[in-house]
């Protein structure tokens, strides 16, 4: 994928449910908004560009979440079903900003609640995009 340095860099994380019950989600969105609920539990842990084995991430987006909303929802993952998440790769902050070159980006999706004692943390392969 090719972006512009201007342009919103899009991130659809799906997770797919292939266990035999079902898993749930907790979030304030699963779509972009201007105050970033849609990155509750999202993180971007490896942010590498060019090829140089150096970390570039240095923070996640703050939630500045609204008073009219009361809480999280929590969505069901049924068994053999999927669940899609958007958002913008530049709500996170990079050390140098987001300039132009070859990205190589881990996504993890945190706290995915599989039953009443056990919680999940899953990372993505390695996603690949370029800034112009």
């Amino acid at each position: 994928m090719r972006v512009h340095s201007d342009q919103a860099i899009p991130l659809t994380i799906t997770v797919s449910n292939g266990l035999t019950t079902s898993i749930q989600h907790s979030t304030f969105s699963v779509t972009p908004n201007d105050w970033n609920g849609e990155t509750c539990n999202v993180s971007l842990v490896d942010i590498y560009r060019d090829d140089k084995q150096f970390n570039l991430y240095l923070a996640r987006p703050e939630m500045n979440v609204p008073i009219t909303v009361s809480g999280r929802v929590t969505l069901q993952i049924k068994p053999g079903e999927k669940l899609v998440i958007r958002t913008d790769a530049r709500k996170w902050k990079l050390r140098d900003g987001w300039i132009p070159g070859r990205y190589n980006v881990t996504i993890r999706l945190d706290n995915l609640k599989v039953d009443n004692y056990s919680t999940l943390s899953v990372m993505s392969a390695p996603v690949l995009f370029e800034i112009k």
